[in-house]
């Protein structure tokens, strides 16, 4: 049996198609790179702020004595926070693929 031979891309085409991987490739790295600044950034700074909040509730409870109000403060802080870091994956995705594709491109 005579073996089939596939057609080619012309040489040519051949070096565009692996230019636009190797960009696709790198603008794909870049996005990723972004996409984690973006999330130890937020952390960060969620964290920072949450511990703020935290301290200063509990300086208002020993001044004041009042454990409860302290503590719901510190709790409503809290879960305010954590509803920011839920969401961040959802913002970060929005686009993420026509941001590479379209920095892929230059």
């Amino acid at each position: 049996m005579a073996r089939r031979r596939r057609r080619r891309a012309p040489r040519p085409q051949r070096a565009n198609d692996i230019r636009n991987i190797l960009n696709e490739g790198v603008a794909l790295q870049v996005e990723l790179l972004s996409a984690a600044v973006q999330v130890w950034s937020t952390m960060f700074n969620s964290l920072a702020a949450y511990s703020k909040v935290s301290s200063q509730e509990l300086l208002k409870f020993t001044e004041t004595g009042d454990a409860n109000a302290a503590l719901d403060s510190v709790i409503k802080a809290g879960r305010i926070k954590l509803n920011q870091l839920t969401e961040l994956p959802q913002e970060i995705g929005k686009g993420f693929g026509a941001r590479v594709r379209a920095r892929a491109k230059g």
